[in-house]
């Protein structure tokens, strides 16, 4: 894991809008993790990021506290195009962590992120997540799995 990336795994959709569609454009996935073992259940902007179960249904997920590229500033979106780790990536997304609760005798925790409204909700065990905190600010990034 990068230095500057406080999660990140390939993930694969197993089920999506359990429960019905939330909104018109957002589509709310559930994917597996390759790499942790961990699940996401997420909601996605549909329009800017199609995914679903069938076909397009691996991406690559990074949580980060900084889109910096060298990790020394906690910069956020650039104005000026200054490059930045956004630009590896096709979606990103700004939130804050709301709610951490540990999950099977602490083996795992259950972290809680909204992203102005789109929830995130990532069951993994405490080793994969670095240093992310209940309050903190974070940066979601995805992008389609061409390994």
């Amino acid at each position: 894991m990068s230095s500057a990336h406080q999660f990140e795994d390939y993930f694969e959709v197993f089920e999506q809008d359990p429960g019905g569609k939330p909104f018109d454009r957002v589509t709310r996935i559930v994917a597996n993790g390759e790499n942790t073992a961990g699940e996401i259940t997420l909601d996605v902007h549909s329009d800017l990021f199609p995914l679903n179960k069938e076909a397009d249904n691996k991406f690559y997920l990074v949580l980060s506290k900084t889109l910096s590229l060298d990790s020394a500033d906690p910069v956020g979106f650039d104005q000026r195009g200054a490059p930045s780790l956004a630009d590896n990536f096709e979606y990103v997304m700004h939130g804050r962590v709301y709610r951490s609760v540990p999950e099977d005798g602490d083996r795992r925790i259950i972290l809680f992120i909204s992203f102005g409204g789109l929830l995130m909700c990532l069951k993994v065990a405490p080793r994969h997540l670095n240093n992310l905190a209940l309050g903190e600010d974070v940066y979601l990034l995805m992008r389609r799995s061409g390994r």
